[in-house]
């Protein structure tokens, strides 16, 4: 239930992972969910959130399936979703 664990740690509250001097961005939060599951953040490490999408590196897909926004592509629970600019 490692899902409902973080929601219940993180929800409605600041997350600050990566920089301090930009604070509490979405990509504090996508970086706690990298964390959370072991997942190296330099798989989702870019300047825009929508690099992940577009620049994915090696080991982005290492740990992401990477699923594009169609009709029968809906998120399930514990997906991070990317969204283009």
């Amino acid at each position: 239930m490692i899902f409902e664990d973080f929601f219940n740690q993180w929800n409605n509250k600041p997350c600050e992972m990566e920089d301090p001097t930009n604070p509490d961005q979405c990509m504090d939060l996508a970086f706690a969910w990298c964390d959370a599951n072991n997942i190296d953040r330099a798989a989702i490490r870019h300047l825009n959130a929508n690099q992940i999408w577009i620049q994915p590196n090696d080991l982005t897909v290492k740990y992401f399936e990477m699923i594009p926004n169609t009709p029968n592509g809906v998120p399930q629970k514990g997906d991070m979703v990317i969204f283009n600019t």
